[in-house]
């Protein structure tokens, strides 16, 4: 899921911070990423045409063109989008985009998937992934959970979907409601929680810059924040909190 206020600009500059970034952390447990990359694996074949809303720099759909007939992808930063077409395979496709308004026709894809990005974000987005995905066809995403980095949001007292995380409102829940609302015959949600490690608070903070775990993270004016991070949740590995990710598959 995006976050209010995150702009195409932002995205790009995220994605060159990480290029140069030698943050080093790891997860303990499940990896939800290559999980999420299997289920859309299982669910593509030869003659089917695939959508990625949120592509970046199309790194996921290159990797399953060989998959499928067509792959397109679609992102709203034009510098991204302008990377991923580098090198991209004839069957493979890329498109600056709102995804609030796909430029694609009604039903054209048999899948689409979303790599932490905002097909699901509310009603407005998912009724427009929904609007270009084929009746019969399918929807796989993965998506940030609500207890995302819940000890570090307790700490700060905001981050990432703080409201859900206090109210105690599932994501996956959200999720799976508004994708039956739309229409979509089945929707079910995977939910993993694995540990995740920074080795130092310096890499803790290299991705806060990069991405909105603490919407309007500042280091300065952060500073009492941080030390209680350092002091409250370093081990003998580093600083340990949690990724929590949400595997949505449903079917239209």
């Amino acid at each position: 899921m995006t976050v209010k206020g995150t702009t195409p600009s932002y995205w790009t500059k995220s994605y060159f911070r990480r290029r140069k970034s030698k943050e080093k952390s790891w997860r303990v447990g499940a990896e939800p990423e290559k999980i999420f990359l299997q289920r859309v694996r299982n669910s593509l074949g030869k003659n089917l045409v695939l959508l990625d809303i949120g592509c970046g720099d199309g790194n996921t759909v290159k990797s399953l063109a060989n998959k499928v007939r067509e792959a397109y992808g679609v992102d709203s930063a034009p510098r991204l989008v302008e990377i991923a077409s580098k090198g991209a395979a004839p069957n493979v496709h890329f498109k600056t985009g709102d995804a609030r308004r796909l430029p694609f026709p009604s039903q054209h894809f048999d899948r689409v998937i979303c790599q932490r990005g905002p097909a699901t974000e509310n009603k407005e987005f998912a009724r427009e992934m929904a609007r270009v995905l084929k009746k019969g066809g399918k929807y796989v995403g993965i998506h940030i959970g609500e207890r995302d980095k819940e000890n570090i949001k307790r700490i700060f007292k905001r981050g990432q979907l703080y409201r859900s995380f206090v109210r105690k409102k599932s994501e996956a829940g959200r999720q799976i409601a508004l994708l039956k609302e739309l229409g979509f015959r089945t929707a079910r949600a995977e939910e993993l929680n694995p540990t995740e490690y920074f080795a130092t608070l310096r890499d803790l903070i290299a991705r806060m810059k990069r991405v909105p775990m603490i919407p309007h993270f500042n280091r300065t004016s952060d500073k009492y924040f941080l030390g209680r991070v350092q002091k409250e949740l370093t081990d003998e590995h580093g600083i340990r909190t949690n990724s929590h990710r949400v595997i949505i598959s449903a079917a239209k």
